[in-house]
């Protein structure tokens, strides 16, 4: 079973198992090994709802719990590579809502990739919404 995984890991990568670095830069066309951060403090995650069509009041909404667990992964990512430039955008999708959302870990807003409304995100390890109001 370890062969096997090994030849399909070396086709998808272009490295050979037994000589990958996880969250080396990937090869051209080729998937990447990515580095998490595991263990850590479990953030929360939430975006900032400002004049909303459908008349929810302003504030801090919490990510659902599938979603946040999504983002959590990307962000582990994100801080194991020392903030790389590649991996600082993701493409999100909710399953509560059905919209699909690109997550801008570098200025920490996600975007609606269908109205193209942008909003601010946060990340907390309280549990609780950020205590500040974005402009």
């Amino acid at each position: 079973a370890e062969s096997n995984f090994a030849r399909i890991f070396e086709t998808k990568t272009g490295v050979a198992w037994n000589k990958a670095v996880r969250g080396a830069a990937p090869k051209d066309e080729k998937y990447e090994f990515h580095q998490s951060i595991r263990g850590g403090v479990k953030g929360s995650w939430f975006y900032y709802l400002k004049n909303d069509p459908l008349g929810k009041p302003n504030g801090w909404y919490e990510y659902d719990e599938d979603n946040a667990a999504e983002v959590e992964e990307l962000h582990g990512q994100y801080v194991a590579s020392e903030h790389a430039g590649r991996l600082s955008t993701r493409f999100v999708r909710s399953s509560t809502s059905g919209f699909t959302y690109k997550v801008l870990l570098s200025s920490m807003t996600q975007q609606n990739t269908q109205s193209g409304k942008t909003r601010p995100i946060q990340r907390t390890i309280t549990g609780l919404p950020p205590q500040f109001i974005p402009k």
